[in-house]
């Protein structure tokens, strides 16, 4: 599953080598505040409430993440949404963590990693799973089936 690497937290580029403790505190209040919610919450919001303009957060997230914070808060979403489709959720039940609905998820999924939804039901499964049993057999998108 290479592919999903793509999602993990190491792709976060110069952060990957620091510390949690190195980064900025209100980087990591600013980057947790979204992660539990299922509706986005608007940059400018996110700034204002750990204190910062919305500038200077931009600033701080390109200087300590090396990507916008916007990007890392999107990979966020799609990783909650990869780990909804491995628990066997349909690609429009994963949408719901975040995206507006499967077409949104789908389009955001192939620009960031490559794949769709489909396709990463499929590497999730693979390695463990025959073709025969793996839930995406069920929505008509399994290995069998593209």
């Amino acid at each position: 599953m290479p592919e999903l690497g793509r999602l993990d937290e190491a792709e976060l580029g110069r952060a990957a080598a620091l510390p949690s403790a190195g980064l900025d505190p209100r980087l990591l209040a600013a980057a947790a505040l979204p992660a539990g919610l299922e509706e986005p919450v608007p940059m400018d919001v996110v700034a204002a409430r750990v204190g910062l303009s919305p500038r200077r957060l931009r600033a701080l997230s390109r200087q300590q993440l090396g990507m916008p914070l916007a990007r890392r808060r999107i990979r966020l979403r799609l990783r909650r949404s990869a780990e909804a489709l491995g628990e066997g959720r349909s690609p429009a039940g994963a949408a719901a963590g975040g995206f507006a609905d499967q077409a949104h998820l789908t389009h955001r999924m192939r620009e960031m990693i490559g794949m769709t939804p489909a396709a990463v039901l499929r590497a999730l499964w693979e390695p463990s799973e025959s073709a025969a049993g793996a839930p995406g057999d069920v929505h008509g998108d399994g290995p069998g089936d593209g």
